[in-house]
């Protein structure tokens, strides 16, 4: 594959960029994420660096949203089951069009994850197979 950037030249891209729109943090891709799970659910965030959650859903459920692009991913920087409800996975693509939101619920995440003591932390291993059983709830 060839590229028509420099890593230099992509990181000084993504910088202007940056200086454009009201990132918090140096994760663009987890904040375009969690804007794209406030749209879908139609609230506010939750304040920056709220301990387990991202945002309040309309069901007054605490989601907690993880992006990831493609289909064969790991959901494992998950500390605390009881700080959220569900979890909204949003999906995309490698030119960083959404491709889906899909919810787990806390209780199906700890069925399904393990526990990783090198990480202090749980970790679910998403496959093409296990997305295809759950709702893609995104309007795109």
């Amino acid at each position: 594959m060839t590229y028509d950037l420099t890593k230099i030249e992509a990181f000084k891209e993504m910088s202007r960029v940056k200086k454009r729109a009201p990132f918090n943090t140096n994760n663009i891709t987890a904040e375009a994420g969690e804007e794209f799970a406030e749209q879908h659910y139609g609230v506010e965030p939750a304040p920056v660096n709220t301990k387990g959650y991202d945002l309040i859903d309309k069901k007054n459920r605490r989601v907690q949203v993880k992006t990831r692009k493609g289909f064969n991913f790991n959901i494992d920087d998950v500390r605390s089951l009881s700080d959220f409800d569900i979890i909204a996975l949003v999906t995309h693509n490698d030119d960083g069009d959404f491709t889906g939101l899909y919810e787990i619920t806390s209780k199906e995440y700890k069925k399904h994850s393990t526990f990783r003591k090198d990480r202090l932390c749980f970790s679910l291993r998403v496959s093409p197979k296990m997305l295809k059983g759950w709702t893609n709830h995104a309007r795109v």
